[in-house]
């Protein structure tokens, strides 16, 4: 465990000195997932379905918010749903213009969740999403998590009408929103999706604020319990197509990388709790300490040798013969 530990606060001094950097590179392989998902699943538009489109918007991304590549993101799927079909194109480009306000007016400060979220779908690990903001954020975050769910449904099923339309001749205008968007909203699995996620998400975020022993890990057990539960249920109650084992693979994972979260934000030693009592004018205060588990950094002392007087033995003798008949 000491090592771990010792680990642990070397990567803290790392991102201290090096922040700056690493920031900068989440946000660069952040665009680069984000721009080459949206270039694999539509590329419908010729001049931009080329690898080094992404790579070039995220560099440029890398210098911006995250907020910006949301809007950037944004941008080039308009620009391949335009190629694909322009009345699809416009009605997503009112729905989004609908849920970057909403999300903009509450938690414009979580927009990585807004483009990490479709990304954990694709890798079928959603569920650490949900885990990952009950500990680290508040419950505002519910809200771009939902958004990414509705994206990636949307998305999806951009994507098969794609599909289909290529191999068609034409199609009505009112069945492409019909296919599309009624698909989504039919769509049982969206529904379980955003309500497990949410539910998880207030139920870790309100255990982990708690002030009980062992806070975080009861909350991280009791979230991800809770949705594998829920998505069990959903695939027997309802007809849905996510698979047994991956939901129990994903919600394993997601445990572990909570467990991780801990240990680097609230890895703490409740043997060592103390109680304070104290009071003013008007209140009394009863506080609960829990100290930090951390370490200081070892000290490296270094002993000099003078090799001449461990060779020589009597060296040291003469020296202080020779001082001694100076005073004299």
């Amino acid at each position: 465990m000491t090592i771990l530990i010792e680990c642990r606060e070397w990567l803290k001094r790392t991102y201290g000195r090096f922040s700056l950097y690493i920031r900068a590179g989440i946000r660069f392989i952040t665009g680069v997932a984000v721009f080459m998902l949206i270039t694999y699943k539509l590329g419908y538009m010729a001049r931009l379905n080329n690898p080094v489109v992404p790579l070039i918007l995220a560099m440029l991304c890398t210098f911006l918010p995250m907020s910006l590549t949301a809007v950037a993101a944004i941008a080039l799927l308009l620009a391949h749903l335009y190629a694909l079909s322009m009345e699809i194109a416009l009605v997503m480009l009112v729905i989004f213009l609908i849920l970057y306000l909403i999300y903009y007016r509450f938690a414009p400060k979580y927009s990585i969740v807004l483009l990490l979220t479709p990304i954990a779908f694709c890798f079928h690990v959603p569920y650490v999403i949900p885990i990952l903001l009950g500990l680290a954020a508040t419950p505002v975050a519910a809200l771009p998590t939902a958004l990414g769910c509705i994206v990636y449904y949307l998305l999806h099923y951009i994507a098969q009408y794609g599909q289909n339309a290529a191999s068609a001749t034409t199609t009505p205008t009112v069945q492409k929103y019909v296919f599309v968007f009624g698909s989504a909203l039919k769509d049982p699995g969206l529904y379980l999706c955003l309500g497990s996620f949410i539910l998880a998400l207030f139920v870790v975020y309100f255990i982990r604020s708690r002030s009980i022993d062992n806070a975080w890990t009861i909350a991280i057990v009791v979230g991800t319990i809770l949705q594998l539960v829920c998505f069990l249920v959903g695939n027997f109650a309802m007809d849905i197509s996510f698979g047994t084992v991956e939901v129990i693979v994903g919600n394993v994972l997601s445990l572990a990388v909570g467990m991780i979260v801990q240990f680097f934000c609230f890895h703490v030693d409740y043997l060592r709790t103390e109680y304070v009592q104290f009071e003013d004018d008007e209140y009394y205060y009863y506080v609960k300490a829990v100290p930090k588990v951390s370490i200081t950094k070892r000290e490296k002392t270094v002993k000099r040798i003078n090799v001449q007087e461990h060779a020589r033995p009597g060296a040291s003798r003469q020296r202080e013969k020779n001082r001694v008949r100076e005073m004299e």
